[in-house]
């Protein structure tokens, strides 16, 4: 069979035989296939060879269900892990959207892995809270002298990363003046350095990374609307981990090896289960790490329990009497002022409520509906836009 004929792709505890358009085709019980999930002892074709799975003894490590590793067996992840691989096989950029702690970077440096690009160089840039003189350094370079303290030339990470792929972490903080200069990159593959006159040549795939709604940002004019679409050939979504639940054991499971031997590793039981399952994980798998690294600090014995386990924002929310009354409360917490005050503001209207917190529409009513705000801002006889 041809090196490029079919791939066999473990997710969520599944192997899925997949097509990768061959002349011959793939068969599974004589049914021609793109994509099938292919069961132990199942026979497939592939080519003029039939193939089969059989059971090995596998060890504790390989139960954790990963995809180039990331974590998760939740059928919102194996979709992640599908459309990671279509993205990866195809050219183009893609914009990768997800609240802050899902593991963005990981789905960027998974795409560069399993692009034609593997074998160049990866980079990336947080763009956040970093003045644009620096940021425009760091990413398009500068010559010697072109700015104070500059002795030497710098390459930057366009340079650095041709060939390969660099990841543009939070785009949407990037100011405005630098989104024109890297829309020219984007649309043909040149820029200036700090201080040069000559343009410098580079190929470079980018992976843009952001929690916030870019099309929301340019409805405000602060991001460009020209530069989203130059970015957005492929659109990904990581989903919060209070939407994925179930793969809590396994991420718990991989964050305590880091720091605890396996055979110490403690069981999560029910009673700790429930209690990681109830929360809201504002901070997504980050928080969950930093939980992690508390219980095994507080574990006296081999057994977890409940009390180990200190979660944020555990209680009842206090009263809220006005958008200035955030001295004390939690992030969570906050996020609930900002949401009640903005309702109030645009009198319950989704729309404007989004541009103006800059997330996206599914985003929000996710938020309303968790913190039970959907009739806040509307008078009685309204209802609420789009539900």
């Amino acid at each position: 069979m041809s090196q490029r004929h079919a791939r066999l792709v473990r997710e969520g505890g599944r192997v899925y035989l997949r097509d990768l358009e061959s002349t011959n085709g793939t068969f599974i019980r004589r049914i021609e296939v793109a994509e099938a999930p292919l069961p132990i002892g199942e026979r497939c074709r592939i080519g003029d060879y039939d193939v089969w799975l059989s059971a090995t003894e596998k060890s504790t490590a390989d139960e954790i269900p990963e995809f180039e590793g990331i974590v998760g067996a939740h059928p919102t992840m194996r979709a992640l892990f599908t459309s990671i691989d279509r993205a990866a096989g195809a050219p183009g950029n893609v914009l990768v959207h997800g609240e802050s702690g899902t593991g963005k970077e990981l789905v960027a440096r998974a795409i560069h892995r399993r692009s034609a690009r593997a074998d160049g160089p990866f980079r990336a840039l947080n763009c956040a809270a970093i003045p644009a003189a620096v940021l425009e350094s760091l990413l398009f370079s500068h010559e010697k002298g072109a700015i104070t303290g500059a002795d030497a030339a710098a390459p930057g990470l366009l340079r650095a990363a041709d060939g390969g792929t660099i990841q543009l972490d939070e785009i949407g903080d990037m100011p405005l003046e630098l989104q024109g200069k890297l829309l020219r990159v984007l649309e043909y593959g040149e820029f200036f350095p700090v201080g040069a006159t000559e343009p410098s040549r580079v190929d470079v795939r980018f992976v843009g990374t952001t929690h916030r709604d870019l099309r929301a940002l340019g409805a405000l004019g602060r991001f460009r609307e020209d530069l989203y679409w130059r970015l957005r050939t492929w659109e990904l979504e990581v989903p919060p981990l209070r939407q994925r639940l179930s793969d809590i054991p396994f991420l718990w499971d991989r964050l305590a090896r880091k720091t605890i031997a396996s055979d110490m590793l403690p069981t999560l039981g029910e009673a700790v289960l429930s209690k990681l399952s109830a929360h809201r994980w504002p901070g997504n798998v980050r928080e969950l790490s930093a939980v992690v690294a508390c219980a095994n600090c507080r574990m006296e014995g081999p057994d977890l329990l409940p009390e180990h386990v200190e979660l944020a924002g555990e209680g009842p929310l206090p009263p809220i009497e006005s958008a200035a009354a955030v001295d004390g409360l939690t992030l969570e917490e906050v996020e609930v002022v900002a949401l009640r005050a903005a309702l109030q503001r645009h009198h319950g209207n989704r729309s404007q409520v989004a541009a103006e917190l800059g997330i996206a529409m599914t985003t929000l009513r996710r938020k309303i509906a968790k913190h039970g705000l959907q009739r806040e801002g509307l008078r009685d006889d309204e209802e609420p836009e789009g539900e």
